[in-house]
């Protein structure tokens, strides 16, 4: 089925390269033509792909997925989650995961995914990609940490959201190494790879995929790759085109930007600053931001969350950072995101990571 392009033609704009409009090869996947975030879309996709046409209204329906949604619609990150555990948790492919990974085209990750191809150098791409994270899926934590001799990609669901069903992990980090490959011409290999969920019966053909190292039952998914490769060219770039995808994305963002309020960024800037002298209290938040502690919980609770949770959300992103650094100890980690002792970090550690493991296929 021919892939076609989500992002409207400017007035005397050039025609995209043929490498990065062409039709997806060789999948069953189909276009993302109505969802509004790329997890929506690629759980669209692979919905279409497992469920036949006449079971499809049905099964969407009970997990919750909104096939009439329409091309400005969000769609909510649980129930993209439960359709990829009802479709792959027992699925008779052990990597369904890397294997949708394999298949992606531009297309099939929205604007980010054009952002990308269009980009000069890898580097470029994965900068974008978390620049621009919130256009992928909702909610998220998404970083890039850079060391001397790698760097580190963190792509991953939000502090006090379950670990991802482990096919919907495993293919997030394989599309960046699949994705990478394809385009710069050059087979991109990671220095090592972390999973949040336990490992599968096929921990070894998986190792083998990825052709790294693998850790699961890790605080984080990540993906290290080495610093060298950052800087491969890619052979699809366009530089032209390029600034007119950024100006759409930048567009796209914004409303993001705003709904999420300043409010919050706000907030988290404060948290995050304050971590190494708990206690952080509700009570000195409101004050540092001039409103009374009920009016904060209440602005919170509009925005899904309260403000332990929020703090719980900026320890476990600091966490992450943090743990790539080699030259820190547990035990400095725990003092830098808030905990007395080296047990408060462990403790909160089983909690972010802690959900039903899916059940290996």
């Amino acid at each position: 089925m021919p892939m076609r392009s989500s992002l409207p033609r400017r007035a005397g704009a050039r025609r995209a390269p043929r490498a990065v409009l062409e039709a997806a090869r060789d999948t069953r996947l189909e276009p993302p033509d109505r969802a509004s975030t790329t997890l929506g879309a690629w759980t669209r996709a692979l919905l279409c792909a497992e469920v036949p046409p006449r079971e499809r209204v049905a099964f969407a329906r009970r997990h919750g997925f909104p096939l009439d949604a329409g091309p400005d619609d969000r769609i909510s990150s649980d129930c993209c989650v439960a359709v990829w555990a009802a479709l792959t948790n027992a699925h008779p492919d052990p990597l369904r995961g890397v294997h949708l990974a394999q298949a992606l085209e531009p297309a099939h990750l929205g604007i980010v995914g054009y952002l990308g191809v269009l980009s000069r150098t890898l580097d470029e791409a994965l900068t974008r990609t978390v620049d621009f994270h919130r256009l992928l899926k909702d909610p998220g934590q998404n970083a890039l940490v850079r060391a001397r001799a790698h760097v580190t990609l963190i792509d991953e669901p939000a502090a006090g959201h379950p670990p991802w069903p482990r096919h919907l992990a495993e293919a997030t980090l394989a599309a960046y190494v699949s994705l990478g490959s394809r385009w710069t011409g050059r087979r991109l290999v990671p220095r090592r790879v972390t999973f949040q969920h336990a490992a599968p019966a096929c921990a070894d053909a998986l190792r083998e995929a990825f052709g790294a190292p693998i850790e699961f039952g890790h605080t984080l998914n990540s993906l290290e790759l080495p610093a060298a490769a950052l800087a491969w060219p890619l052979k699809t770039h366009d530089e032209a085109l390029l600034r007119y995808v950024s100006e759409e994305a930048t567009r796209r963002l914004e409303p993001l930007r705003r709904t999420e309020g300043a409010l919050v960024d706000a907030l988290k800037r404060w948290v995050e600053a304050r971590l190494p002298e708990p206690p952080v209290t509700l009570a000195a938040a409101a004050r540092h931001l001039g409103r009374s502690p009920r009016a904060l919980q209440r602005a919170l609770a509009e925005r899904g969350r309260t403000f332990e949770q929020l703090v719980d959300e900026v320890r476990c992103a600091v966490s992450a950072r943090l743990a790539t650094d080699g030259s820190l100890g547990r035990s400095e980690r725990a003092f830098l995101v808030g905990f007395s002792d080296l047990s408060g970090l462990r403790r909160a550690e089983r909690r972010w990571r802690s959900a039903t493991p899916s059940t290996p296929s």
